[in-house]
């Protein structure tokens, strides 16, 4: 609805970001920074502008524990939608919108699992040989499908009957996997549908409402709805410490440099001026 890309990266910051699907590059927001273990599956309920993830723990050991997050699509009012000690390693999400349901899968306990969008309702889909780490869930009507990491199996199960069918095997690890519903992609609208909500660049959106937003390098300004340039702004280094910043962009470990060896792949780490 909004023409917007959300994704969540388990990088040293762990954080969830959203860009315009046109001029990505130059629309990034991180609009969720720390607090997470390991982010990994992302779905968005853009009519009723939530977004929700899984974010799991290593350690079963460890009294901490995996849980579902959610918050308004710009980021605002993030809570813990689901947690309990039957959650550990959520991956995989799945919305159904017309239903108001989601889904989940836990790689650890090996369940797909199902609660309301009001947080009602929760109950195991299905427990089976077949699940054994798995990785990435979506559906299709009353039909659920799931990856395998380990085996790279492709599993369908039927809700109504619940048959479990395997569609095929790939080679592992298999992650994520996605099905488009062109009706699903349609249902409803938002305060962002028409005219990108009326922001000049990004338009995301809240229960009954959008928030304008901007990219890293810029600031909203006054009027609310438009992005100006951000004068105050630093470009965060592109290299972790330790790391040497090649001229092509690339980094490289800093004790590669000046080792005989083209690890840039454009020589810069081997320039005479540098060695």
């Amino acid at each position: 609805m909004g023409n917007n890309l959300y994704w969540t990266d388990d990088g040293p910051k762990k954080t969830i970001s959203v860009a315009r699907l046109e001029k990505a590059s130059q629309t990034r927001k991180t609009l969720i920074e720390g607090k997470m273990t390991h982010p990994r599956a992302i779905v968005v309920d853009p009519l009723n502008g939530w977004m929700y993830w899984t974010d799991w723990e290593e350690d079963p050991k460890d009294s901490k524990r995996g849980k579902i997050e959610r918050a308004w699509m710009d980021g605002s009012n993030r809570t813990i939608f689901v947690t309990s000690k039957a959650v550990l390693w959520p991956n995989g999400l799945s919305i159904d919108i017309p239903n108001q349901i989601l889904y989940w899968v836990d790689a650890f306990y090996d369940r797909i699992e199902m609660v309301h969008l009001n947080g009602t309702g929760r109950k195991a889909v299905y427990e089976g040989p077949e699940l054994n780490h798995a990785f990435g869930l979506c559906h299709y009507g009353t039909y659920l499908f799931w990856t395998e990491y380990r085996s790279g199996s492709i599993y369908r199960l039927d809700q109504v009957s619940k048959t479990v069918t395997l569609l095929r095997n790939e080679r592992p690890p298999i992650f994520e996997i996605r099905m488009y519903d062109a009706q699903q992609q349609q249902v409803g609208s938002n305060a962002c549908r028409v005219n990108n909500g009326g922001c000049s660049s990004l338009c995301l959106a809240t229960p009954g409402s959008r928030q304008c937003a901007c990219a890293e390098d810029q600031i909203l300004d006054e009027d609310g709805v438009t992005c100006k340039a951000n004068p105050s702004y630093i470009p965060p280094p592109q290299c972790q410490p330790g790391e040497f910043a090649c001229k092509n962009s690339r980094c490289i470990q800093e004790r590669w440099k000046c080792d005989g060896d083209n690890d840039c792949l454009d020589n810069s780490d081997e320039a005479p001026d540098l060695c």
